[in-house]
């Protein structure tokens, strides 16, 4: 009778133990599908030249805002890829906005994105700067000036512009090509700065201008004095 008793003890010790190690097995699973899902969007990705910045989620809005960094602009179909791979990604009976901003790697986040691809519910595709033909197409043209080139610079966030500031008969002049193929000139005025030499229209009412920064890099200032983007050289 006690022999009986023992072994009825004994197996019930042995299957409460695998029950409580299977459960912790599948609690451990289920641990490692959640943590994977979250380095997922990334390598869901599987793009190279696309970097995840930030991924915000707002349940009340059933929305998703994803900040994306791009090595070098790309063409519509692979925005549109990108898009369609995060939107499977995430979850549709949840989320029925994805909102999808892009930057060119060295641009500031927050201040102008090159491309948005929104699912609000059906994917937009939107290139909002210019695109790498536009902008080959515009630094091309800085060139075609008369007189002696003091430097040429490309503005990518807020402008998609090529600019070259150049003097002839002793008179400085900025010349602005736009992703359009739009000209704009302006005659400068040169000052010395504490950080480089600062190019002025004396007539500008915005009271905005450049200064030819010390790195080399073309500031664009307010009539703050705050820079609030930059050229950089195009060699």
């Amino acid at each position: 009778m006690k022999i009986n008793t023992i072994l009825i003890l004994l197996i019930s010790l042995l299957m409460f133990s695998c029950k409580f190690e299977n459960n912790k097995e599948k609690q451990k699973n289920q641990n490692s599908v959640e943590l994977n899902k979250e380095v997922t969007l990334q390598e869901n990705i599987d793009n190279k030249k696309v970097k995840v910045l930030n991924e915000t989620k707002n349940d009340s809005l059933r929305k998703v805002v994803v900040n994306i960094e791009l090595t070098e602009k790309i063409k519509e179909r692979e925005l549109n890829k990108i898009a369609k791979k995060i939107r499977k990604f995430e979850d549709k009976d949840k989320y029925d906005k994805i909102w999808i901003f892009y930057f060119i790697n060295g641009t500031k986040e927050g201040s102008g994105a090159w491309a948005t691809t929104h699912y609000s519910p059906d994917l937009e595709i939107k290139i909002l700067g210019a695109t790498a033909k536009e902008e080959e197409k515009s630094k091309n043209t800085l060139d075609n000036v008369q007189g002696e080139i003091i430097g040429k610079w490309y503005e990518e966030q807020y402008t998609s512009s090529s600019i070259v500031l150049y003097k002839k008969n002793g008179i400085i002049q900025a010349k602005t090509i736009f992703k359009n193929g739009q000209e704009m000139f302006e005659t400068l005025q040169e000052q010395k700065v504490s950080n480089g030499t600062k190019y002025f229209d004396k007539n500008n009412g915005q009271g905005e201008y450049f200064i030819v920064l010390k790195s080399g890099d073309l500031g664009f200032y307010n009539k703050e004095n705050k820079q609030f983007t930059f050229g950089k050289p195009i060699k």
